[in-house]
């Protein structure tokens, strides 16, 4: 695991809905809880500024095209702000809830190989950031939602069941750190013994509140990536 040697500059984290966490009007509202409490200490005082990008895969980050076009609004911003230093992705809740499954099913091919080609892209990715100068963490995805959206739901489709995507979540964040040495890892209080999400870490059926938002940045504290 390598600290990072600017924990203090800005952190600008781009992806898809999860990124709304990092928000500075819910870190805000998360220190305020903890200044009530009394009884945990303040988390951090690195800034974040999110970019929601729209439903950004992991695996699509590294093409010209894509339906989002995430990655040409992701250099967009960088063009529009060369200060920018530090990026964290976030990545891979939507491919391993709506899209590896459901090309396994389609094509017969195993879940094991789109994982790994999915994997393989992402972390293209961040190579080509890195060659860019840019410090890249990696915000490994939340666990699946236990509602059954396999009825059609356009806007949070889901394939399989929910333990099958909470365990392939696990193994694509595994994956991504066996590659990457900067990765935020908390899936596991997020779930319990039978690889439920634990809803009490959730603000709707899917999302983060802001107490599973205390814990993300537990973690990059933990790691050096804020202070």
């Amino acid at each position: 695991m390598s600290k990072s040697k600017i924990p203090e500059q800005t952190i600008h984290v781009f992806g898809e809905s999860h990124v709304a966490i990092f928000n500075q009007l819910v870190i805000g509202r998360l220190k305020a809880n903890l200044e009530n409490l009394r009884s945990l200490p303040p988390i951090t005082t690195t800034p974040f500024k999110a970019y929601r990008l729209g439903s950004a895969l992991a695996y699509t980050w590294v093409k010209e095209r894509s339906k989002t076009e995430h990655r040409t609004k992701f250099f967009a911003a960088l063009e529009a702000d060369p200060s920018i230093k530090r990026v964290m992705l976030s990545g891979g809740e939507i491919d391993c809830r709506a899209h590896i499954i459901r090309i396994h099913q389609e094509t017969g091919r195993s879940v094991e190989s789109v994982l790994a080609d999915t994997v393989y892209q992402y972390i293209a990715f961040v190579g080509e950031l890195e060659k860019l100068g840019l410090e890249v963490i990696l915000y490994g995805p939340p666990p699946t939602t236990t509602r059954n959206l396999d009825d059609g739901n356009l806007n949070y489709p889901a394939f399989g069941t929910w333990k099958e995507r909470n365990m392939l979540t696990r193994r694509f964040i595994d994956s991504i750190k066996l590659r990457h040495d900067k990765v935020v890892d908390v899936f596991d209080k997020f779930i319990d013994e039978d690889w439920r999400t634990k809803m009490t870490y959730l603000s709707d059926h899917m999302h983060l509140n802001v107490w599973g938002l205390y814990e993300v940045l537990t973690e990059m504290k933990k790691m050096g990536l804020v202070i």
